[in-house]
């Protein structure tokens, strides 16, 4: 027979044990509508969003929205390695050690592949999230590709003759301020060469100026295929070069 003390103490362990099963519960509850919050929110989410595994990288569950980015059905990115998606295996790895570490992935542009093979750039945004005791990165992935070749068309037409291809006159000088101060830093010597194509307004007076144009875009072609790489050809301005 138990002695008062002794059954103080069972009933203490069984209300421990109750107290301690109802919080497992509760916790377990809790995690439940936690991980179905999150996924709603992952699959309500305007744009692409993915959630992905930081122990073994697998994708754990993706929205319409990234699945119609990456030219994939949703069924195939269940438990779909990130290798498949990066261009760059150094730029990937960058980005998983990042978010590892707990660190933010903010706004970082990279090269993605989708699933036919097209390359695009993707601005990526990440941060790192516990799904129950598994770490895992919760990413926004926006094509950005559209924006770049803007971005590029807008660079070049700000550095570049339109008619010949080669620099204009700001870029030219521009390029030209950089080489003198390396070569002043270096004390290494460096030419500069201004050409003038003589009596070229009589070829446009003659032919007339969509003539005259092509001679200027062959000098240019010429001009730049006996330069090196390094050299920096640009028009000065009408017939200077």
């Amino acid at each position: 027979m138990f002695n008062t003390s002794g059954k103080a103490r069972l009933v203490l362990l069984a209300v421990a044990l109750s107290i301690g099963f109802l919080r497992e519960r509760r916790l377990s509850a809790a995690l439940s509508e936690s991980e179905g919050r999150l996924s709603r929110i992952v699959e309500s989410a305007p744009f692409p969003l993915v959630l992905a595994s930081l122990d073994d990288r697998r994708i754990i569950l993706a929205n319409d929205a990234f699945a119609l980015l990456f030219g994939l059905d949703r069924r195939r990115l269940q438990n779909l390695m990130p290798e498949a998606l990066h261009v760059s295996p150094e730029s990937r790895e960058e980005m998983f050690s990042r978010l590892a570490a707990g660190r933010e992935v903010a706004a970082q542009e990279y090269e993605m592949r989708r699933a036919d093979g097209a390359i695009f750039t993707a601005l990526v945004s990440g941060t790192r999230i516990h799904i129950g005791d598994e770490p895992a990165a919760l990413i926004a992935v926006n094509d950005i590709s559209d924006r770049k070749r803007l971005e590029n068309e807008l660079r070049r037409r700000a550095t570049t003759d339109m008619l010949t291809g080669i620099a204009n006159r700001a870029h030219f000088i521009e390029q030209a301020e950089r080489e003198f101060a390396r070569a002043r830093r270096y004390a290494r010597p460096m030419a500069v060469l201004l050409l003038d194509v003589d009596h070229f307004k009589q070829v446009n007076d003659r032919h007339g100026h969509r003539v005259g144009d092509e001679a200027l875009k062959s000098i240019a072609y010429h001009l730049m295929a006996t330069l090196r790489l390094t050299d920096i050809a640009g028009r000065h301005g009408g017939e200077e070069f």
